[in-house]
């Protein structure tokens, strides 16, 4: 279940959408909350996902938003 939608800036000034939620398989999947940082070029998509426990969310997303913003792809050569 999508717990929330919001829009990010990843790393390069990449804009992007960022999403909560929890999953519906695996064992305790009922304690288990889904981050994924999500981001589109003309060129690429760029993506990270990181799970923490429900109760330790609220701590975990600034360190999850902060990993977020620093990624990007080296430019091509």
């Amino acid at each position: 279940m999508i717990e929330r939608v919001t829009p990010i800036d990843l790393g390069g000034g990449v804009k992007g959408q960022e999403t909560v939620y929890s999953p519906k398989i695996g064992p305790n999947d009922e304690r288990i909350r889904l981050y994924m940082a999500l981001g589109d070029t003309p060129n690429y998509r760029i993506g990270l996902t990181c799970a923490t426990c429900v109760e330790d969310m609220p701590q975990a997303l600034p360190l999850f938003r902060g990993i977020a913003g620093t990624i990007s792809l080296a430019k091509p050569r």
